[in-house]
């Protein structure tokens, strides 16, 4: 089990020294996550095809989330304009 990742000057990182436990979750703003580091963090740890597939899923995580606020927010509208209906009647 990895329980520390450390570097010094890497990439984007003066020194990076993160004491890791048995589950742990790297989290970025989103829009912004491909500023966030955690790619940097996370590459070296796996084989090339091993981080694309986690960062295509990662991605098709987030974009089920923002369907999903979109759909939401298309059903409230849907719900508003159905009661004002029902109430302009």
């Amino acid at each position: 089990m990895i329980s520390r990742i450390e570097a010094y000057r890497y990439r984007c990182f003066q020194k990076l020294n993160l004491e890791i436990g048995q589950f742990h979750v790297f989290a970025g703003s989103i829009p912004h996550f491909d500023e966030a580091g955690i790619s940097t963090v996370l590459m070296p740890l796996f084989d090339e095809d091993t981080f694309n597939q986690i960062a295509k899923d990662v991605l098709w995580a987030v974009d089920a989330r923002d369907r999903a606020l979109a759909n939401e927010q298309i059903a409230k509208k849907l719900v508003e304009e159905a009661i004002d209906n029902m109430v302009g009647n």
